[in-house]
């Protein structure tokens, strides 16, 4: 399943699969996370268009992952 982090949606939209984003919101993290729900998916991992912003959820995400690699147990709040 890994090989699906680096698909982006320009790709899969380029072979014809467009289709699987019509609903509005749908990314092929949550296309995935429908087809595939036994999977927990890394959203932090998956490829995104250059100057493209994240969402909140793939930004908290993220920070979730690197905080865990980099054993960050609190975050202080000034």
């Amino acid at each position: 399943m890994s090989d699906w982090y680096g698909i982006s949606r320009r790709d899969i939209e380029h072979i014809g699969g467009e289709v699987l984003f019509h609903e509005p919101g749908n990314s092929l993290q949550k296309v995935l996370a429908r087809v595939y729900p036994n999977v927990k998916w890394d959203t932090g991992r998956f490829v995104l268009k250059a100057g493209r912003s994240l969402s909140n959820e793939n930004l908290l995400a993220a920070l979730a992952t690197i905080e865990t690699k980099l054993e960050i147990r609190q975050v202080s709040i000034f």
